[in-house]
């Protein structure tokens, strides 16, 4: 008996195996695989049995992150400077070594500029600071939309004049309750009628007193009331300077202490006897009632002292009836009269005489 015997060649079965790792898919054999695992895949060998590949597949996967950003004038990301607004990517590879995709929307705001041209007397304060000088300052701050505002200023510092307002009666002029005699406007010199008479007023640096004359010397017209305006240089402004007022017969008085001038500077000598300059000799100014003081009349030659050549110069008037605008009028009237040598005679004989702070 024949027997026939039936076997199988397992060498004709031909297997293979792959190892492979990829990003997001990959493509094996025709086929795209976007899932990790073992993938086979069977064809024809070259003696006509199947051939069997396996696959094992790793497949990792891509990262990506998004960030929103706001920047004034421009922004730098991952080494580009960007100056507008947009959505911008940036590629580079994750710990996995795949790809990771950084996605940036950038919003560029906008920085502002603008310029203040100022003109200003002796100072400008501006942002908390004080000039007192010309020049192109710059002060930064935040705008609307978060970023600089950068302010520009081109100040010019002029030195203005400046108005020096002293109030002060004359003894022989006043007439009480706080007026005097409008003797500019009697005597038809003027058509304003509250102009009494014009006044000297010597500005003295506190530190110049042992000089001959003054620093400056100023014309002011003094009303019925007392009040009376000078217009200084700017530069004498924030300087302490005393002042000293005299009139064509009165004692040349000063004021207690120097004054540190502002753009505006009042002062006031009929309220106080201690407004005016006291040596302690002789009392500086005279009391002329209702709590006011007034400046000593009768210094007729202004030589600093009334005494008996004032005394003889207003008799001298007083003998010839003059009439008019005459130092020897220490009573403002006009005339030049008894009135005026009575009232020389009572200074004289108190020895009144200016005083200074030397």
């Amino acid at each position: 008996r024949r027997h026939t015997r039936y076997w199988r060649d397992w060498s004709s079965d031909v297997c293979s195996s792959d190892l492979v790792s990829a990003c997001t898919s990959y493509t094996w054999n025709g086929t795209i695989y976007t899932t990790s695992g073992t993938k086979s895949f069977t064809t024809t060998n070259a003696v006509g049995c199947d051939s069997v590949a396996l696959l094992n597949l790793t497949i990792k996967q891509k990262s990506s992150s998004i960030q929103s950003v706001s920047a004034c004038t421009s922004y730098t990301w991952n080494g580009t400077t960007y100056t507008t607004s947009g959505t911008k990517s940036f590629t580079t590879t994750n710990a996995i070594g795949c790809d990771s995709i950084a996605l940036l929307n950038l919003t560029i705001k906008s920085s502002t500029q603008s310029v203040q041209n100022i003109t200003a007397c002796h100072f400008y304060t501006w942002n908390g600071i004080t000039y007192t000088t010309s020049g192109t300052r710059s002060f930064i701050t935040t705008n609307a939309v978060g970023c600089d505002s950068i302010v520009i200023l081109n100040l010019t510092i002029n030195q203005c004049p400046i108005n020096v307002q002293v109030r002060c009666f004359i003894e022989g002029y006043y007439v009480g309750n706080g007026l005097m005699q409008p003797l500019l406007y009697d005597l038809g010199i003027t058509n304003i009628n509250n102009q009494v008479d014009t006044m000297m007023l010597d500005i003295w640096d506190s530190t110049h007193l042992s000089n001959t004359h003054p620093d400056y010397t100023v014309k002011g017209v003094l009303l019925t009331d007392g009040w009376m305006n000078f217009v200084l240089p700017g530069s004498f402004y924030n300087k302490k300077i005393y002042l000293a007022i005299r009139n064509r017969n009165t004692v040349e008085t000063w004021t207690a202490l120097p004054l540190q001038l502002a753009e505006i500077t009042t002062y006031d000598f009929t309220s106080s006897l201690n407004s005016a300059f006291n040596d302690r000799m002789n009392p500086p100014m005279r009391y002329v009632g209702s709590g006011n003081y007034a400046i000593y009349s009768g210094d007729v030659n202004q030589d600093g002292t009334i005494d008996v050549l004032d005394m003889i110069d207003t008799e001298v008037d007083a003998s010839n009836f003059s009439f008019g605008y005459n130092t020897t009028d220490c009573t403002g009237d006009g005339v030049t009269d008894l009135l005026d040598m009575i009232g020389v005679e009572v200074n004289a004989s108190k020895f009144i005489y200016f005083a200074r702070p030397y």
